[in-house]
């Protein structure tokens, strides 16, 4: 399977809203282009996604409305299954940085050893997923965070990943 994953800020992956900032409203925008780009330039089959799941993601909403729909799934570890994963708490205590850019202070997060039981989950998700649809190009979107690593776990499992960070620029995590 082919898959593209895409990195997003999770600020900007839900369905605007009048409460949206203008510079939200931007990436939002992009985030739109972007993935109405990505399945037509590479006739995704499939879209997985780590969202809010209360919440319509961009995604979601541009999968609904194609003719014909593309399957679309929320790959997201709910707080039951971090709760079995026993990483709940950890994910909760993540520790963090505050980092001034441009003016505006910004949370800077830390990679902890549980994130990794999540982008595996992430993994078995997107590929179990591909199998029952008979799907041959996914497009996955996923916080910045875990875009290398669900990349280097997917190649693992020999799919052909190509990744694109190109709407989170600025990397708030380490």
């Amino acid at each position: 399977m082919r898959v593209f994953i895409l990195s997003v800020d999770h600020g900007e992956q839900l369905l605007p809203t009048e409460a949206d900032n203008p510079h939200v409203v931007e990436g939002k925008t992009r985030l739109t282009q972007r993935v109405q780009e990505i399945i037509e330039e590479r006739d995704i089959d499939l879209i997985c996604e780590e969202s809010d799941p209360n919440q319509t993601s961009i995604a979601q909403e541009e999968a609904a409305h194609r003719d014909p729909e593309i399957p679309w799934k929320n790959i997201v570890m709910t707080q039951q299954e971090r709760t079995q994963a026993g990483i709940a708490e950890a994910l909760a205590n993540r520790p963090s940085h505050p980092v001034e850019i441009d003016g505006v202070f910004r949370s800077v997060e830390h990679r902890i050893p549980e994130d990794h039981i999540r982008e595996e989950f992430f993994k078995d998700e997107i590929i179990q997923e591909a199998e029952s649809k008979g799907a041959e190009s996914a497009l996955v979107l996923c916080g910045d965070m875990h875009t290398q690593a669900l990349e280097a776990k997917l190649e693992e499992a020999e799919h052909e990943v190509e990744i694109d960070r190109s709407l989170t620029p600025i990397q708030l995590w380490e």
